[in-house]
């Protein structure tokens, strides 16, 4: 959508929901995808994807519900050798819908490296994801 990495909570808002909005009232889709209200991990460019994409949520009659991506609680901590804020995760309880992603994850992987930006730690990621069950946690918003 042309916004650079990093840049999007400097006053970007409303140019990203016009974005997201005119996209989906092109496509008229009944479900959106975002993050967790908290970014998955405290990206600040995850959060504001997931404040504008619930505000375009209520907004538009045809989208029926808002899957927020989560990670467990188990995974969400981990040691790294420099700092990010990575917000606690979600327990194993507060689970709407659980999503079986085994014979998606080669599509999954391919998306992911598409992100130039963030190669390096996209390719970190993914060599930890390989380890983890292929599933993906969703919090469930519904019109």
């Amino acid at each position: 959508m042309g916004f650079k990495d990093g840049t999007l909570p400097n006053n970007l808002y409303h140019d990203l929901a016009r974005k997201i909005e005119r996209i989906l009232k092109r496509i008229k889709p009944d479900t959106i995808l975002t993050y967790e209200p908290r970014g998955i991990s405290g990206h600040i460019d995850h959060i504001a994807v997931s404040m504008v994409s619930s505000f375009v949520f209520h907004r538009l009659p045809f989208v029926k519900k808002i899957l927020q991506f989560y990670i467990r609680d188990n995974r969400a901590r981990r040691k790294q050798s420099y700092f990010i804020y990575r917000p606690p995760g979600y327990r194993k309880s507060e689970i709407d819908l659980m999503v079986d992603t085994r014979e998606t994850w080669d599509t999954k992987v391919k998306a992911m490296t598409e992100h130039q930006s963030q190669l390096h730690d996209i390719k970190r990621l993914i060599a930890w994801f390989k380890k983890l069950p292929k599933q993906e946690n969703f919090l469930v918003i519904s019109k």
